[in-house]
């Protein structure tokens, strides 16, 4: 499932071309930006990338809140979790309702930050639960 994540912050935040250039944020694409056009203040909050780093692997399975690599590299961003597919840490979907095997994980500085909020778009169907 492919989904992308903005986070839209107070209208009293900083210029989103500083707050966005933070690892696992970048400014929102054109595309993004049409989506969103009313609102001011968005970064999208990257996905975690797979590849030989392991980055995706920590986010997925490490339960501290910023995980590393295995060559100790923050891991930032959000990754999908899915219990029906054994991806993730069991221990992850202990809040979530019977029935609801998905869930987005945000990590280490892709976090949301406090006074924010979050939207989501997925191509199939939004994640049915949510957490950290």
């Amino acid at each position: 499932m492919a989904c992308g994540v903005i986070e839209a912050l107070p209208c009293g935040a900083a210029d989103p071309q500083t707050v966005c250039n933070v690892p696992g944020r970048r400014p929102r694409t054109s595309d993004e930006e049409a989506a969103v056009d009313d609102w001011k203040r968005f970064c999208a909050i990257e996905q975690v990338a797979h590849g030989p780093s392991g980055a995706m692997e920590a986010c997925q399975f490490d339960p501290s809140p910023s995980p590393v690599t295995a060559a100790g590299e923050p891991v930032d961003g959000y990754c999908l979790l899915d219990a029906l597919e054994g991806v993730g840490d069991p221990t992850f979907f202990s809040s979530c309702e019977s029935g609801e095997p998905d869930l987005l994980r945000f990590v280490g500085e892709g976090r949301p930050r406090s006074g924010a909020e979050v939207l989501v778009t997925c191509v199939t169907e939004q994640p049915r639960c949510w957490g950290e």
